[in-house]
């Protein structure tokens, strides 16, 4: 059976959110469980969006830092970070010295 447009790159990617799961084997996958034929670049779309599904994009990154930031610095002791953030609040530069490094130098 041909794909026509009816399963979306977004359907495939739920389907397969594996992260070690080539475009080829996107296609050959849904070739023999499903008996669809798609594009390589429906394949190619889908292992984007699960690659996205999976890690979140550059956006939700960047929102988590402070977190990870706190987080560092309370399960090292004496651990200091500093980041700065660019005019328009982006993302401009991150300083750490993790405790133990500090107390061996």
């Amino acid at each position: 059976m041909r794909c026509r447009g009816v399963t979306t790159s977004t359907t495939i990617a739920h389907m397969v959110k594996e992260d070690s799961m080539g475009r080829g084997k996107i296609r050959e996958f849904l070739r023999r469980v499903y008996g669809v034929n798609i594009s390589y670049w429906k394949a190619w779309k889908a292992k984007e969006i699960g690659v996205l599904l999976v890690r979140g994009g550059a956006v939700d990154s960047y929102t988590r830092l402070a977190a990870y930031f706190w987080l560092l610095e309370k399960s090292n002791p004496g651990t200091y970070s500093t980041y700065q953030l660019s005019e328009n609040s982006c993302f401009k530069q991150y300083f750490l010295a993790l405790g133990p490094c500090v107390a061996g130098f």
